[in-house]
């Protein structure tokens, strides 16, 4: 079964590759192309997992069955575009720049606060450990990016020290945190950028990907204790496919309040707020040997555990045009919305590990708000001077 799902999502790849004309960033590309390279490398591979049943392979279908159609529905609509064309208030620029500079002492706090905690063992390994439990700098991440997206697309003579400093400041944190998610953040923002401006072409994408690839076997063997060993389909079962077999073990319609765990932030705030006694449900899922040891349950694990496959169709539904209309909006020139879908489309690409619209959305709304910033002041012409006469 799991051959006839992979060839129903590489016939969807081409599909969506036709109708979004080529571009490989656009959302049904990268869903059904992502979801293809998974299935194929889980039938190729010696990677001494546990096979996939029909839970699995019936939820996996519906998600990207009906992401791609509403992506690709969306693709098909015309919309409004309040920032077409509109470039963001340089004043917004500049803020955001030298506020980025000015938190850089928080960068290096950071530094001190991951060794001070100890280099006992490992300390590649210690970063790791750290970035995952927060440091000082992690507030201030969403005003680098946004920053660095900002003068990426305005790459030009003038800004290429802009650039290359918010570059460096991003690759920072990620080299320091050692976490794959930061690296893949920086690189996949990177690309779909040069790719929209036609800055650079597909062969370097793909030449792009396979130095990423190496970067993440480069960080596990940092991270990894002396005396291990590095095996390559290990790595790959791991990081890639681990996420399928852990699925299986999730058991549908087990949740204990509604939504608990699709709608974990608004449980959150509630909690925080006083206004109920619900404590939101630990993000950090536990630990499961299939039989290497994961706790990555793939994008399916909220929807499913919680609403059951009925759940899977209604928000590969929701997330499918939600995406399908950024990029609408991307491709009829809406920077502001070109700003955002290359970050938020980071979300698509670790669809093997976990789900992020919303298990991230505290972060999703702050990415959504503060880069909206800019485009408000421009297009409503604040805090520019007047002229006489005005």
């Amino acid at each position: 079964m799991i051959v006839f799902v992979c060839i129903f999502f590489l016939a969807l790849f081409v599909l969506s590759l036709y109708l979004s004309k080529n571009a490989l960033y656009a959302p049904a590309v990268i869903v059904s192309g992502l979801w293809s390279v998974c299935l194929l490398a889980f039938i190729l591979m010696d990677h001494k997992l546990n096979d996939p049943n029909g839970a699995f392979l019936i939820g996996i279908s519906i998600w990207v069955g009906t992401f791609c159609f509403f992506s690709l529905f969306a693709q098909s609509l015309k919309f409004n575009t309040p920032f077409r064309n509109a470039m963001p208030s340089k004043i917004a620029r500049d803020i955001y720049f030298y506020f980025s500079l000015a938190t850089l002492p928080f960068l290096v706090i950071s530094v001190h606060e991951i060794i001070s905690s100890g280099f006992i063992q490992n300390p590649f390994n210690t970063l790791r450990i750290e970035n995952v439990k927060g440091t000082t700098a992690v507030f201030f991440v969403v005003f680098w990016m946004i920053s660095y997206v900002l003068e990426l697309y305005n790459l030009s003579a003038k800004n290429r020290g802009r650039v290359l400093l918010m570059f460096v400041l991003n690759l920072f944190y990620a080299v320091i945190s050692l976490g794959k998610t930061n690296f893949l953040t920086l690189f996949a923002v990177t690309l779909i950028i040069l790719l929209h401006k036609k800055l650079i072409k597909a062969k370097v994408a793909f030449l792009g990907a396979a130095l990423l690839f190496l970067v993440f076997i480069f960080i596990q063997i940092l991270r990894s204790n002396a005396g291990e060993s590095l095996d390559l389909n290990s790595f790959i079962a791991m990081y890639f496919l681990s996420g399928v077999p852990a699925f299986e073990t999730v058991t549908p319609h087990s949740n204990v309040y509604f939504g608990e765990n699709t709608f974990r932030f608004f449980y959150a705030v509630r909690y925080e707020l006083g206004l109920s006694s619900i404590k939101p449900v630990n993000p950090v899922l536990p630990f499961i040997n299939v039989p290497i040891l994961t706790n990555t349950y793939t994008v399916l694990y909220p929807y499913y555990k919680d609403f059951g496959f009925a759940g899977i169709a209604v928000f590969g539904s929701f997330a499918g045009y939600v995406y399908g209309w950024m990029f609408r909006k991307l491709q009829l020139k809406d920077y502001y919305f070109t700003t955002i879908y290359a970050i938020l489309s980071v979300g698509l690409l670790v669809q093997f590990m976990n789900e992020t619209i919303f298990t991230l959305f505290s972060q999703n709304l702050q990415y959504v708000i503060i880069a909206l910033i800019p485009f408000v002041i421009s297009k409503y012409h604040l805090f520019e001077k007047k002229t006489a006469g005005a």
